[in-house]
C-alpha cells in the first residue's frame, strides 16, 4: 500500500488498550466482540497475530486477547468477558472468513477452543 506521495506504508496497528503494572510490565490488549463458531471456538485475524507476536518478541510482553462474548443470535446479548494470551493462537487451527465477526470480506483467522479462555 502506498500513500499519494508513493511512499510505502505498512499495516496499521490494532492495540485497543495498554496496561502498565506497578512493576512496570506492559501488556497490550486486543479487545473484540465475538460469538462462538459452530465448533465452539473463537478466532483472531492472522494480521493481528503477526503484529502482537512481533511486539511480544521485541518487548518481552504477553499480549492478551480480550473478548466480549455475545450470544450468536440477533440480540447479541452479553454472555461474559474472557481473555487468553494472544501467543496461544500461534498453534490455532486455520479458518477463512469472519468466524464470529461482523466485518465484510474474509480474513485469515486462527481459531482456539473456548476452553482456552479464562473468565474476567
Amino acid at each position: 500500500m502506498a500513500d499519494e506521495g508513493g511512499r510505502k506504508k505498512g499495516r496499521p496497528a490494532d492495540v485497543d488498550y495498554v496496561r502498565l503494572s506497578e512493576e512496570g510490565r506492559i501488556t497490550f490488549l486486543d479487545i473484540k466482540d465475538k460469538y462462538l463458531s459452530e465448533e465452539g471456538c473463537l478466532g483472531l485475524n492472522t494480521d493481528h497475530l503477526d503484529f502482537f507476536t512481533l511486539i511480544d518478541d521485541k518487548l518481552g510482553s504477553d499480549s492478551q486477547y480480550v473478548v466480549r462474548l455475545s450470544a450468536g443470535d440477533a440480540s447479541r446479548t452479553l454472555v461474559g468477558w474472557y481473555t487468553a494470551p494472544i501467543r496461544h493462537f500461534r498453534q490455532g487451527s486455520k479458518a477463512r472468513g469472519n468466524q464470529g465477526g461482523q466485518g465484510e470480506g474474509g480474513a485469515d483467522t486462527r481459531m482456539r477452543p473456548f476452553s482456552d479462555f479464562s473468565a474476567l
